[in-house]
């Protein structure tokens, strides 16, 4: 749906004459105004983006910052697999009812509530398939689990661009609600037959009491919390620029990009399955090289590696975008050398953040640290959508270079303090010795800034 997303409002619902009519489309003029109808076509067009640009921010913001509530929900709560199904139930409907233009804006709020209940969960879920020992293969696991959710992301662009121009955006939206119904139907199969095995993580006796207070984890886990806020306020920096790609990048690979192949036009949407390609074909990769002896690195530095190779990603872009020109538009192959880099940056920063959320998160908070890690990701695309205001301001070597030089500082800050981080983390096998969990807390105590 997001290969459609931002053409759709751009075009459709916020065309001249054409937005007056969608449920709560008040609330937007009142956050950020509607162009109106009769200012001049170009300064209008300009408006508009920047206007899609913010909504898709906001959008995007939610589907990260709801994670905090789903986590909450499923550790305090209802339990994990209950919010779960509630996440996918919303979400469906949220793809039914963005069949109808009238209710575009609902159905966006119903699949950011329904992606919040789901995504931490989710993601915790995957990290209770592993014993709690188990570094290197749960890295590798949720680099597996990132495969898997992008070979739906692979097929949808596919399908969404294929119908859209023959059927309109309408057909596309439905395909997406058809597909997200299906999928809840296998993970209920998979689940009630018992295909996988949830291992759960030990932890001191008194934090699976009812009665263990926020207070207590916070007292007892400092250092483990502090390190999980700085990481997440670090990856802020790289979702805002990473999430461009939904946003500003479409924007220009439907009028900066030479799309043509002989008589046949490449649809935009086509240009969203490239990411997830390559990390079909790039994850299972990665994990083999990262579980031989003399490649192992920490968590931390590899998502490090992940914002430098974000930058690198747009230096290249920013390059291409102004010597490498078809009359006035770019080799579609600097797009592809563009998100290749982009995939790789992705995959040593996302799934390994999330292995690291699970693995050093204290015990009984692991859903609630996910929501932490998804906030992070939710302020990151918001500040995304700002930046994309200035996309039609500003020529595309500028606005890309800009976004290499944010990509670049963030990875190189964060991995010159990697080391202090790791070293102020309480280790999972710590967490059930009560002597070592005190000994541990000595050590970091002593050690000189």
């Amino acid at each position: 749906m997001r290969a459609s997303l931002v053409l759709y409002l751009q075009t459709d619902v916020f065309g001249a004459g054409r937005w007056r009519g969608v449920l709560g489309v008040g609330l937007v003029e009142a956050m950020y105004g509607v162009p109106a109808d009769d200012v001049p076509a170009e300064q209008r067009e300009r408006a508009v983006q920047a206007l899609v640009s913010q909504m898709y921010g906001l959008y995007t913001s939610l589907c990260y910052l709801t994670p905090v509530l789903g986590g909450l929900l499923s550790d305090r709560a209802f339990g994990l697999m209950p919010v779960l199904y509630a996440g996918c139930a919303c979400i469906t409907l949220g793809h039914c009812l963005m069949v109808y233009q009238q209710t575009v804006l609902l159905a966006l709020l119903l699949i950011a509530i329904g992606t919040g209940l789901f995504k931490p969960n989710a993601s915790t879920l995957v990290g209770q398939l592993y014993p709690a020992r188990e570094q290197v293969l749960r890295d590798s696991g949720y680099s597996i689990f990132y495969c898997s959710i992008n070979a739906g992301a692979f097929l949808a662009p596919l399908v969404c661009g294929s119908l859209r121009p023959i059927l309109g955006y309408h057909a596309a939206f439905a395909a997406a609600g058809v597909g997200m119904g299906l999928s809840t139907i296998m993970f209920t199969i998979s689940h009630r037959c018992g295909v996988f095995t949830i291992h759960t993580i030990p932890g001191p006796p008194d934090v699976h009491h009812q009665g263990t207070s926020t207070g207590l984890l916070l007292q007892r886990y400092k250092s483990n919390f502090l390190v999980i806020g700085f990481v997440c306020i670090m990856s802020i920096i790289f979702w805002s620029v990473y999430e461009q790609s939904g946003n500003t990048i479409v924007m220009f690979v439907n009028r900066g990009v030479d799309r043509d192949v002989g008589k046949f036009t490449v649809p935009t949407e086509w240009f969203q399955s490239i990411n997830p390609f390559f990390i079909i074909v790039m994850s299972p990769i990665l994990a083999w090289i990262w579980q031989q002896g003399n490649v192992k690195r920490s968590s931390l530095t590899k998502m490090a590696i992940g914002s430098c190779l974000a930058g690198l990603a747009y230096m290249v872009l920013s390059v291409a975008s102004t010597g490498s020109m078809i009359g006035n538009k770019m080799n579609a192959g600097w797009m592809v050398l563009f998100v290749l880099i982009m995939t790789l940056g992705e995959i040593y920063l996302s799934p390994v953040g999330l292995s690291f959320i699970s693995q050093t998160a204290p015990p009984g908070t692991t859903s609630m640290m996910m929501g932490i890690w998804y906030l992070g990701s939710s302020v990151g695309h918001y500040l995304g959508g700002i930046l994309g205001t200035y996309y039609g301001s500003m020529s595309h070597d500028t606005f890309f270079a800009a976004l290499a030089l944010l990509a670049g500082t963030n990875g190189m800050l964060m991995g010159a303090i990697s080391g202090r981080l790791q070293r102020m983390l309480t280790p999972a096998r710590i967490w059930s010795n009560p002597a070592l969990l005190q000994h541990r807390r000595r050590v970091v105590i002593g050690t000189p800034c």
